[in-house]
């Protein structure tokens, strides 16, 4: 009862410093709330005999953990949430999120076992970390290395596995794996890795048929459902709108974010802009200054090369992207004033701001141009992009 009234009164307080530090916002990441749900049926359409655990680390990709951790409660049918760390379980926990919760990411010993948050698992991925915690009455998805490499119990490390865990305390609710390659189903390497999991998943379902969960996909491996044995998949850039190039169903991109010109200035012919003078006007131009910069995501890459959207047309960057501040190109864009707004990302595919254009000229992938969204900055749900 404690602990309820403690999380309510943070909640609370959270609403009412909401109130206060958001409501002017020069910068803002709105959510789409269509795009969000509507991604969520279609990658459930795509393999409707497997359920879908929304993968919520590091801040839902960018989005906002505990507002898209709302929505998808409010929408049901996930039978669990992934998340990274026991700290964003305790996060959701706070917000009031009641659905079940999975950590993946490594978690110490001493965390595990004085866990005091309801209906929480942990991933174990070793030997070590499976006897530490024997004693425990944990629930746990043991991590098995199907060839990734990166983490794992080895396969022939199987039985020892199981025999720890059917004579402990512990309660084994998921058998998971990860593919190195899910967006090409031809390599050697995944289909290595399909075949190792299916005859784990065998022997798992032999040794201890309790086992609810087996889950080995994540948005790319959905596609391919049908060569697996498996109940469950953890889709997380797919949910955002980011076709990993598997899934045939419509995805939409879910995020949107925009800012406002904060001055107008124009510059005469032999003029530079920005830090190093990078950028050196060839005839009398009118420059926007935007403030958002690398400390807001602007990716430092993006100097000279990307653009931002002023009423729905490209306005190329100017100079070097500063800490909290960038300059465009709005010369050709008519009718444009200070505190009009400024699209920097664009949910819009075809955009030359769009989170994958962004990424094909910084040379990264979409993840990146997501995740490295500031937490801080104002997320707002908005039902559908206009």
């Amino acid at each position: 009862m404690l602990v309820r009234m403690i999380r309510s009164l943070i909640r609370r307080i959270r609403s009412i410093r909401k109130r206060f530090t958001q409501r002017e916002s020069v910068v803002m990441i709105q959510v789409s709330e269509d795009a969000l749900l509507g991604n969520l049926a279609s990658l459930r359409k795509t393999a409707p005999e497997w359920s879908i655990a929304p993968v919520l680390k590091s801040n839902a990709y960018g989005h906002g953990l505990n507002l898209v951790a709302l929505l998808f409660e409010k929408e049901g049918g996930s039978p669990f949430f992934c998340v990274d760390s026991y700290f964003e379980a305790e996060t959701l926990r706070m917000e009031g999120i009641k659905t079940p919760l999975l950590v993946m990411g490594y978690t110490p010993r001493s965390v595990i076992e004085n866990n005091s948050l309801q209906h929480v698992s942990f991933v174990i991925t070793s030997l070590e970390q499976l006897s530490e915690i024997q004693e425990s009455s944990s629930s746990i998805h043991l991590k098995i290395d199907t060839g990734m490499h990166r983490q794992g119990i080895a396969p022939k490390d199987l039985a020892a596995a199981l025999d720890i865990i059917t004579s402990s305390s512990l309660s084994l609710e998921g058998v998971m794996s990860h593919f190195a390659a899910s967006e090409d189903i031809t390599l050697p390497l995944s289909r290595h890795q399909i075949n190792v999991w299916n005859q784990i998943v065998g022997v798992c379902k032999k040794r201890i048929p309790s086992i609810t969960y087996y889950h080995i996909a994540n948005s790319g491996g959905i596609a391919h459902h049908k060569l697996i044995d498996a109940n469950c998949a953890r889709a997380g850039i797919g949910l955002y709108g980011i076709n990993p190039g598997t899934i045939v169903e419509p995805l939409v991109p879910a995020l949107r974010m925009v800012s406002r010109i904060s001055e107008i200035r124009t510059l005469g012919p032999g003029e530079s802009v920005g830090y190093g003078g990078t950028f050196t006007t060839d005839k009398e131009m009118k420059i926007a200054t935007v403030p958002v910069g690398y400390f807001e995501g602007v990716d430092r890459r993006l100097s000279n090369t990307g653009s931002f959207l002023v009423h729905g047309k490209k306005a190329p960057l100017l100079g070097r992207v500063s800490m909290n501040i960038t300059s465009c190109d709005v010369t050709d864009i008519k009718g444009v004033k200070r505190e009009d707004e400024v699209v920097i990302i664009s949910e819009k595919e075809e955009s030359p701001c769009s989170v994958s254009s962004l990424a094909r000229v910084c040379g990264c992938i979409p993840y990146e141009v997501l995740i490295h969204i500031p937490q801080h900055l104002r997320r707002v749900v908005v039902k559908r992009f206009e």
